[in-house]
């Protein structure tokens, strides 16, 4: 080595790997495939300076030539190296091949003495920084100077720590990505200030970095055997399986919990010596984010035994109190030099979009929100919700702007996916930007995937170099998003390079998967709610005319869709971020025949529409008109009053030259601003406000932004700054129907206080879940025809046209989910004040078990629960449709914690969820799915819930203590025995034919029935081996009985009566729902009939029907009925008592039956019994009526205390006289009691129903005056 001036001998790579020519050429730094290009690097040459500096020659490759000074002394400048001189030798001549060479004069920083700072760290790095000048320390900052000029490490603060604490760059990763992490869970510290609290801490950053080579270094061996030679930060290694799983049998274990454990302990201490509240609040946050990792990438190595790109942490978000709530099931950082982001999940399987963020500071805020959004979207699906996020980092390097491509992004890299190459009408730099986001869409996928486990043989097989602290992990599943929509082919790409077992089942909708757009699923589902809302009005969405507003334009999918689902449509104005469309007075074929051509016009906008169609007074205006003169009849359509008079002879008060044209209609034809226009202006702002006041039957959201808000919020409450000038309140809004076919239209509480004033209206989650529900399905079918094409049982191209052909069956399953929510949340909230008693115990429910915040989602307080109460209404729409999907997610998770889902039984959903064509051709292979479980349990929780309503499991295991899985089968044997299925089936085939609120009622009276049997069957047997049994025994007589009151299958009219007026409706459907309430009092004929019955079912149930008259036991039935206002213990109080007076009103059936029976050999004409029983005809000869009449003659006596009691419930005098008298005897006659009408009061209900018991027990007596309970004695 030279010294003083001399050529400097002694060189420097980049890495372990990176090296100059020799020739001064280039030395090339080649980064890892799907990360950092191959980047020139200058060759690094160190000699000794004068005065304790050292002298640093950078010889630059010929191909990028000497960067300007500025930017080299830059970042010696930013890595705390002082640059004392500089020398720069003149440039060859032009053309020359020569390289060109700059010579630094330098002075290192120098490390903090390590005994100052605390005890002792441990590991491969942890001897600190060798004397200044030192060839070791010069080595450090050679390797960190080429790694961040070729954009392999960081610039910043944290960077420093590889000079002043001896932390290897890449090490310095790990604690930059575990600030990273930390700022973006809410520490508002500066970066800068936490940088400079870990270098002020060097003994504290050791020994996070022994803490977390504890736990994940593969090859750690324990702190005696570590070193630089053995688990360097470089070190290649052979690419070899790590323990996965946390193994506690697996060599070294005992030696990495030691070391962990001595790890922490330091931690610990040094903690307790920082006397800051701030730096103790970012070390303790540093050091819990690494403790809550369970995997990370960043031992592992690719082919060429390089480190990967990007760190990806893997973190057990439940670990860490200082996230908010709720807390997602895991999620993975992920940073690298050119992208950072997060991604969360809900659960072991979950899936939703990727989107790249434009909030650098908070993307982890964002990702949170829509997270919660997608877990309650992802309710119809087999998936719980996931959402992730990715943001590009600014270069940390000025000089880096100076060459044709930024670090880590080659030159030649092609567009993104969707994207041309740069041309004559579209700047280079957009292209880069695009270039950009596709390697840093790779990047990040990578990332995951580098993270997660795989499936070979169906087993799963961990990542190499990895030790786990979690369970096998192999479902990841991505989908596209926001600045990703057109990325499905390149995740699906990168999955086949990892060989993901998922295949293109990776990321939906790629070539090969569904086109949501064609299909116009997500749109199409949406409508189902429009559909329904407007039937609820009286309005056939499909044939009769309605007025609409949207938002969105005819090029977009779900607005352009939208709009073109209803034929009958007005759609009198409509805006995007370009127009705003007003058409007062639309004619519906010319209009909808306008808006397909639109649709099917590439790239189109409102200004494409033909003026010709456009009614008088209508127009289509720019944005960025700086005023609008609307016409009269415009003004009129969208409720505004009419203009004042125009001040100026040309009508166009307040215009001034200048700006923008004041009148911007486009076209002329039939539409644009006609002559009554005069003093009608207005602002593109104000006119979008009054668009979405406008008093119309739909306002339809096909768009993106967030447009009403509560009155109670200000517009940061919406989170979307770029409409704060056009959003208005809910309590504005003069629309009857509300769709949200585009995500956030509005806020929650917006919803909600629109709901209550009396807006149809559901959550944006429930109207557009079409899309996922399709993308779900499009990826269970390639999970199960995998195996076919695995197999040769299928071709790959077979398979991609059999996809093809199941598009229609697909989109009428995922329509039917989309329906049955609707009208589920539409059920819910008709009934609401009646229900408000569950949906509040739910509540409270789902806050203990699921993790359910109240605040966060916008639920009612308890004090104001009790306000609904006392004003004896219940919840919105939009709260029950959280409450619904929020009940499903507990459902299906408790399922899949049960052994049901394991049920042969319940093979059939499995199967049912698939097309018919895959059923017959794959049954078997359906069976074997990978995600049969979660399949099952998914499309159960759905039925239960959709049709059972959000309360009926929790309700089942309060009333009668039993699990999810116990009422689940009571509610599969409750339609088996009664045939149930087929009624629903009915509604939902022939209900719409219906009036919409007696298709309610229906749906009503089929809920309650089937409650009540599934919790009446529970009564008598639970479990798997208890409701097989019951199930078996008693549907021979069940069928007779449901076929006695009409509701059996094929029962026929029963003459009871319809729900309503439907006169469309088969009279079948109208009977059976008819039948469903007295067969509901009922049931009990099944369990106390005596052996042997003295009749059979049917007859049983034609006395009970006579009894419940004569008595006045329906009325009673009737007036417990649960109503609004009652408070918990009176709605307990009712049920036991409807259940007491049930029981009861099935013994006196029988003991009339058996009453007959006894006195049948006396009577002239009753012949003896048969072999196979007594003759029917001759026994109950009269029918039920006249042989129930004789048996009340014959107990007037017995029957007159509680028929006493009856008439003085239905408000009549006391008679005075406890019971009849003998003399009236002979002049009874029976005939239906009065028993009142109206809720009845609780305690004289128990006091009628204890009378019920008393004749019950004496008609039983002997004629020696025993009682039943003392005769057999």
């Amino acid at each position: 080595m030279s010294t003083g001036g001399g050529v400097a001998t002694e060189r420097a790579g980049a890495s372990g790997r990176e090296a100059g020519t020799g020739n001064g050429e280039a030395a090339l730094v080649a980064g890892p495939p799907g990360g950092p290009a191959a980047v020139s690097a200058p060759e690094v040459t160190f000699s000794d300076g004068v005065g304790g500096t050292t002298r640093c020659a950078l010889t630059w490759p010929v191909a990028t030539g000497r960067p300007p000074l500025a930017a080299v002394v830059d970042v010696f400048t930013r890595l705390g190296v002082e640059v004392v001189d500089h020398d720069r030798p003149p440039a060859g001549a032009f053309g020359s091949r020569a390289p060109e060479r700059d010579e630094y004069l330098l002075r290192l920083p120098e490390a903090p003495d390590p005994a100052s700072a605390g005890p002792a760290p441990t590991g491969p790095a942890s001897a600190g920084v060798a004397p200044v000048g030192a060839p070791a320390a010069r080595e450090v900052f050679g390797q960190l100077f080429v790694a961040v000029w070729t954009g392999q490490a960081e610039l910043d603060e944290f960077t420093r720590l590889a000079l002043t604490a001896g932390v290897p760059w890449r090490e310095v990763d790990v604690i930059r990505a575990a600030w990273r992490f930390l700022h973006q869970t809410g520490v508002s510290l500066s970066h800068g200030y936490a940088a400079r609290t870990v270098l002020a801490n060097p003994a504290f950053a050791h020994g996070l970095l022994d803490f977390f080579r504890a736990r994940f270094d593969p090859d750690y061996a324990g702190p005696d055997h570590a070193g630089p030679d053995h688990a360097g930060p470089d070190h290649a290694g052979p690419n070899r399986a790590g323990p996965n799983h946390s193994d506690p049998d697996c060599p070294g274990a005992d030696h990495r919990a030691a070391g962990a454990a001595a790890a922490s302990a330091r931690l610990e201490a040094l903690l307790a010596a920082v006397a800051s509240l701030d730096q103790d609040r970012i070390l303790r946050g540093l050091r819990d984010v690494l403790a809550a990792v369970i995997r990370t990438n960043h031992y592992q190595r690719d082919a060429a035994g390089r480190p990967k790109p990007a760190l990806a942490l893997k973190i057990a978000s439940s670990r860490l109190g200082l996230l908010p709530a709720p807390r997602p099931w895991v999620e993975v950082f992920v940073t690298s030099p050119t992208v950072e982001g997060v991604h969360m999940r809900g659960g072991r399987v979950a899936r939703g979009g990727l989107r790249f963020s434009d909030r650098p500071e908070d993307y982890r805020t964002e990702v949170h929100g829509l997270y919660r959004a997608q877990v309650t979207k992802n309710v119809v699906i087999v998936p719980d919700g996931a959402k992730g996020a990715f943001v590009l980092h600014e270069p940390t390097l000025p000089a880096m702007n100076f060459p044709s491509t930024r670090p880590g992004v080659p030159a030649d890299l092609p567009p993104g996916p969707g994207q041309d190459r740069p041309d004559a009408t579209r700047s280079g730099r957009a292209w880069q930007i695009g270039g950009e986001v596709g390697a840093a869409y790779r990047t990040f996928v990578s990332a995951l995937l580098d993270v997660t486990d795989n499936l070979v043989g169906g087993k799963p097989v961990g990542p190499e170099r990895t030790v786990c602290y979690d369970e096998p992990d192999t479902y990841l599943v991505v989908a596209a998003d926001k600045g990703t929509a057109t990325f499905s082919d390149l995740a699906n790409e990168i999955a086949a390079e990892y060989g993901y077992w998922l295949g293109d089942a990776f990321a939906s909708g790629g070539s090969a998967g569904y086109d949501h757009k064609a299909m116009g699923i997500t749109a199409r589902g949406a409508w189902e709610s429009a559909r329904q809302h407007l039937r609820e009005l009286g309005v056939d969405a499909d044939r009769d005319p309605f007025t609409a507003v949207g938002i969105g334009d005819m090029s977009g999918d779900v607005f352009g869709n939208g709009v073109l689902r209803s034929r009958s449509m007005r759609l009198v104005a409509a805006f995007d971020h370009r127009h705003i469309f007003i058409d007062p007075d639309p004619d519906p074929a010319a209009s909808f025949a306008e808006r397909q051509r639109l649709y099917d016009l590439p790239s189109s906008s409102w200004a494409d529409y033909d003026p010709k169609v456009l009614s008088p007074g209508g127009g289509v205006f720019r944005r960025d008109a700086r005023r609008v003169e609307l016409s009269a009849r415009a003004r009129e359509i969208l409720g505004l009053p009419p203009a004042p008079a125009p001040t100026g002879a040309d009508g166009a008060s307040g215009a001034e030259g200048g700006g923008p044209p004041v009148a911007v209609a486009v076209g002329d034809g039939g539409g644009g601003v006609d002559s009554d226009s005069g003093g009608g202006g207005m602002s593109p702002v104000e006119l979008i406000q009054a668009l979405l006041r406008a008093p119309v039957d739909l306002l339809y959201n096909g768009g993106i932004g967030t447009y009403v808000k509560a009155s109670t919020e200000d517009h940061g409450d919406a989170a979307d700054h770029a409409n704060d000038a056009v959003r208005v309140d809910a309590d504005e809004l003069r629309a009857r129907v509300v769709v949200e076919g585009g995500n956030l239209g509005l806020t929650q509480a917006g919803r909600v206080e629109l709901a209550h004033l009396g807006g149809k209206i559901n959550t944006d989650f429930l109207d557009n879940s079409a899309g996922v529900d399709t993308s779900d399905r499009e990826v269970n079918l390639k999970i199960l025809l995998a195996g076919a094409v695995d197999d040769g049982e299928l071709t790959l191209a077979g398979r991609d046209e059999l996809l093809r052909s199941l598009t229609d069956d697909v989109a009428a399953s995922v329509l039917d989910d989309s329906a049955q929510q609707a009208v589920a949340v539409s059920l819910a909230a008709t009934y609401a004040p009646v229900f408000l008693d569950r949906h509040i115990r739910l509540l409270r429910n789902l806050e203990a078990r699921s993790g359910l915040v109240r605040s966060l989602e916008h639920l009612p307080s308890e004090s104001r629960l009790e306000e609904l109460r006392t004003a004896r209404t219940g919840l919105t729409r939009p709260e029950l449709a959280l409450l619904q999907a929020k009940a499903k997610t507990l459902v299906r998770q408790e399922l899949l914690d049960s052994p049901l889902p394991d049920a042969k039984a319940l093979d059939l959903i499995a199967q049912r969820y698939f097309p018919p064509a895959v059923r017959e051709r794959f049954a078997d292979r359906i069976s074997e799915h990978p995600l049969v479980r979660e399949i099952i349990a998914t499309r159960l929780a759905n039925e239960l819930v959709n049709r059972m309503g959000p309360g009926f499991v929790f309700r089942l295991e309060e009333q009668v203590g039993v699990t999810t899985a116990d009422a689940a089968r009571a509610y599969a044997a409750a339609a088996a025995l009664f045939g149930l299925d087929g009624l629903w089936a009915a509604l939902d085939r022939r209900g719409d034919a219906m009036p919409a609120a007696d298709e309610l009622a229906g749906r009503r009276a089929a809920r309650e029935f089937h409650e009540l049997a599934a919790e009446w069957l529970l009564r008598h047997a639970r479990g798997p081996a208890g409701t097989t049994t019951v199930t078996g025994r008693l549907r021979g007589p069940a069928t007779d009985l449901a076929a006695s009151f009409g509701v059996g299958a094929g029962a026929g009219a029963s003459g009871r009566g319809g729900v309503g007026g439907g006169t469309a409706v088969d009279a079948d459907l109208t009977a059976r729902i008819a039948g469903l309430g007295a067969l509901g009092t009922a049931l009990d004929l099944l369990v106390t009939a005596p052996r042997p019955a003295p009749a059979a079912i049917e007859d049983a149930a034609a006395v009970h029907e006579v009894l419940g008259g004569w008595l006045g036991l329906a009325g009673l039935h009737a007036r417990l009925a649960d109503a609004a206002a009652d408070s918990h213990w009176t709605l307990a109080a009712k049920a036991a008592l409807r259940a007491r007076l049930t029981e009861l009103w099935a013994t006196l059936d029988w003991l009339v039956l058996a009453a007959a029976r006894a006195d049948a050999p006396t009577s002239p004409g009753i012949a003896e019994p048969t072999s196979t029983g007594w003759d029917a005809e001759a026994y109950l000869a009269g029918g039920a009526r006249a042989l129930t009449a004789r048996w009340l003659v014959r107990r007037a006596d017995a029957v007159g205390p509680f028929t006493a009691v009856l008439a003085e419930l239905a408000g009549e005098p006391p008679s005075g006289e406890p019971r009849p008298r003998a003399a009236r005897r002979s002049g009874f006659r029976p005939t239906d009691v009065r028993v009142g009408t109206g809720p009845v009061d609780v305690a004289a209900a128990t006091v009628a129903i204890r009378e019920l018991r008393l004749l019950v027990e004496r008609v039983q007596f002997t004629d020696d005056g025993l009682g039943p309970r003392l005769r057999d004695g």
